[in-house]
């Protein structure tokens, strides 16, 4: 009776009940006197009378049951998972079976949930696009994915159980993989990280890794997972966007004129010294205006304002087309004087649908030119 698992005494043929402990009642729902001379079946107690079946069977040829799972259903119609342990005792010629029945439905419930866990981190595993390295504390590989395999040409047969530094770090980088691997194991948080391996026929690749620890029930590091994604195409794809950039700043400073680019809105996002010299602004202060910003104050050629859809780079915005030696008079806030310039403009088309991105004038300072040609007129003149 002090036993907290739930113990009967029934008989073998019937399943008639003939004494319950406290722990049956916690267990079933039912009071000693509902149970006691009811049956496990006329109680309902088995979900499925299949396995009740079963265990008289097994006692009945073995005298004897260690750990027989099955589903019992209790008063309130709950399903409850019990392990049942059960000795045949002859009493007065009948035999009677003595049974101890274990709640065990957390434990199952756990089992599930664990199952479900390791199904769900086992697709993870093998369908992740990134490479899964598990290694110890000492740096010994301790498991390794396909993606891994992959990446880096070795099997986890090849690596398993082998120091990653051995084949995955390239010699003038160990010391410092080295200190961000101490760096890591005294972290508690999950760290970032960017550096080149090894692969097995030789080629060097530029990885990104997240790295977490795991830890065992005293805190201790147990494990250290490393998640790798293979970013080599992506850094080269950035470093030959970042030196087509340079060449074209070098060739955009280094041409002979000013240079202007608007974007399809007509807002001007770069320019060049000479153009911020001839304009009068820096970049800074040109970056978001427009050409008919009236700080400029544009005329033509005979005087008049120039009408700010006319003029080159809002016509080649516009209709799509270029604008050819253009001649307009700009005012210079710097100078606070005129300069008179010509301008070509180019629209920047997308190469698959035509739309128009933007475009790009090209200023030059023809004010001594025109100086002269007014020099001569009036020499002409007289």
């Amino acid at each position: 009776h002090t036993n907290p698992d739930a113990v009967s005494i029934s008989r073998l043929d019937d399943g008639t009940l003939l004494e319950v402990n406290e722990g049956f009642t916690r267990l079933a729902g039912y009071s000693p006197e509902e149970a006691v001379g009811s049956s496990t079946l006329s109680l309902g107690l088995w979900l499925d009378p299949q396995g009740r079946r079963r265990f008289r069977d097994l006692m009945a040829s073995q005298g004897e049951v260690g750990d027989f799972e099955t589903d019992l259903v209790r008063k309130d119609g709950a399903r409850r998972r019990v392990a049942l342990s059960a000795a045949l005792l002859k009493v007065g010629g009948e035999d009677l079976v003595l049974v101890n029945g274990r709640d065990v439905t957390e434990r199952q419930r756990m089992e599930e949930d664990l199952r479900r866990s390791e199904e769900r981190y086992r697709s993870v595993y093998s369908m992740t696009p990134l490479a899964f390295v598990l290694w110890a504390p000492d740096r010994s590989v301790l498991d390794w994915n396909r993606r891994a395999e992959e990446m880096f040409g070795w099997s986890k047969a090849e690596v398993q159980g082998r120091d990653f530094f051995e084949f995955m770090i390239p010699g003038d980088e160990q010391a410092a993989v080295a200190d961000l691997v101490r760096d890591i194991l005294r972290r508690t948080s999950p760290t970032h990280s960017l550096n080149r391996n090894v692969t097995k026929d030789g080629r060097l690749l530029w990885c990104e890794w997240y790295t977490s620890l795991l830890l065992d029930a005293g805190g201790r590091v147990e494990a250290v997972l490393s998640l790798g994604l293979d970013v080599t195409e992506r850094r080269r794809r950035l470093e030959a966007r970042r030196d087509r950039e340079e060449r074209h700043r070098c060739l955009y400073e280094a041409v002979s004129g000013g240079v202007v680019m608007q974007d399809a809105e007509g807002r001007i996002v770069e320019a060049n010294a000479e153009a911020c010299e001839i304009l009068g602004l820096s970049l800074d202060q040109m970056r978001g205006l427009t050409s008919a910003d009236p700080r400029w104050r544009t005329i033509r050629e005979d005087g008049t304002p120039y009408p700010p859809g006319e003029r080159p780079l809002a016509l080649a915005l516009r209709l799509g087309t270029p604008v050819r030696g253009d001649v307009s008079g700009v005012f210079n806030p710097a100078t606070g004087q005129y300069r008179w310039v010509q301008a070509n403009a180019e629209p920047l088309l997308d190469r698959d649908s035509g739309r128009v991105l933007g475009a790009v004038a090209t200023v030059w300072d023809i004010t001594e030119r025109k100086r002269a040609e007014e020099t001569l007129r009036s020499a002409l003149r007289e």
